[in-house]
């Protein structure tokens, strides 16, 4: 039996039964945290594609697969990103399970309203109801669907689906539940007796731990460090999910964020600061951060943390595993947690595509030979 929830009344409160009520109760959010529900911002499901968070936002998240990138720039896709901005988040998530490996692109919005109740940060235009917000975050849901070719057979996830989809960001396949009838007060039912354990640095999971590992110095996961570790990891069967997570920003934004974080550098040699605060070209923009996280037995913690050392170091890559921070890391890579893990500076992408899974291109039968060589070493390494 599931302990007593708010249901309804719970839901009404949360996004107004009247036009300028208040999106949600400060006095609930005064409460003390007293377990994983407490801190998760999941909510209810408002439509069969579409997720009202506790702080307000909406969340929806597509699925697709693995595509051949084109060379030419998508003019749609372009008109799309140079509208988002502050309040608009992305996850880009690869999750291995042990079985399988789904790719996922989450989409967030935290709607910013002005002293009239309209919002001010939508993407095709702006709205005054609150009932509208989730009807027109849905039709921004196709928008970002029509970017992808149709090799990627993108799918905008509904009802258990999505369930799915959020028990894999949260125990990367280990627990899976049911959609209740009504999809409310999701945060405590998908939680309810997972034996969760934030005591330690770590997050554990039962007789797992979760271990963090920041790539600042890579993008996407076309490079070869990154291609090596998943897939030694998958060789090995050990769950993981590979997260990239943008903040986004509107150009202006950025580049004001950008300078107040650079100006800071070489204070002293005016070339440098001329050189570093110069303006930034893209289409995307915003935080960028970039986490591989696996869910391993805890007695193996210290030796899957000599092989991820070893792999990088092999690579020259910057990498970070995260012991202070990891629950930070943790947090922010779940879908609609956009306030944790947050790490300047800005970066720009001239496309989403270079951050989604894409199928690589072999220049030679030389480098297959040679990745594939090297890709048995690692999952020989991870498996005795």
């Amino acid at each position: 039996m599931l302990p007593p929830v708010l249901g309804e009344a719970r839901l009404l409160r949360s996004i107004g039964t009247k036009e300028g009520e208040a999106m949600h109760s400060w006095k609930e959010f005064n409460l003390t945290p007293k377990g994983i529900e407490d801190w998760i911002s999941w909510y209810a499901l408002t439509r069969e594609n579409v997720m009202r968070c506790k702080d307000g936002i909406v969340l929806g998240m597509i699925r697709y697969q693995p595509f051949e990138k084109e060379q030419d720039e998508d003019p749609q896709e372009i008109a799309l990103l140079t509208h988002l901005s502050k309040g608009w988040t992305l996850w880009i998530d690869d999750t291995f399970t042990g079985k399988e490996t789904v790719h996922t692109l989450f989409l967030s919005w935290n709607p910013f309203y002005t002293m009239g109740g309209k919002t001010e940060n939508g993407i095709s235009s702006n709205v005054t109801k609150d009932d509208e917000v989730d009807q027109t975050f849905a039709l921004d849901l196709e928008k970002f669907k029509a970017c992808f070719p149709k090799e990627a057979n993108p799918t905008i996830l509904c009802y258990q689906a999505y369930i799915d989809s959020l028990m894999q960001s949260l125990t990367i396949g280990r627990c899976q539940k049911t959609m209740p009838a009504v999809p409310v007060d999701l945060d405590v039912y998908l939680t309810y007796q997972l034996p969760f354990d934030f005591s330690k640095n770590q997050v554990h999971l039962g007789d797992e731990v979760f271990l963090v590992l920041s790539v600042p110095s890579a993008v996407g996961q076309h490079t070869p460090a990154i291609q090596r570790t998943l897939f030694g990891l998958r060789e090995a069967g050990l769950p993981y999910r590979h997260v990239e997570r943008i903040l986004c920003f509107s150009k202006k934004q950025a580049q004001k964020e950008y300078t107040k974080y650079m100006e800071r550098w070489c204070p002293s040699r005016q070339y440098m600061q001329d050189f570093l605060t110069e303006d930034l070209h893209g289409n995307l923009y915003g935080w960028y951060n970039h986490q591989i996280i696996l869910l391993i037995p805890s007695v193996e913690y210290a030796r899957a943390v000599q092989y991820i050392t070893k792999i990088f170091y092999e690579e020259g890559m910057l990498f970070q595993i995260e012991d202070f921070d990891a629950k930070d890391f943790w947090w922010g890579a779940l879908p609609g947690i956009f306030r944790a893990g947050l790490k300047p500076p800005i970066c720009s992408f001239e496309s989403i595509k270079d951050l989604l899974k894409t199928k690589e291109k072999k220049d030679s039968l030389a480098s297959q030979e040679s990745e594939r060589k090297g890709n048995a070493n690692v999952s020989t390494e991870l498996i005795s």
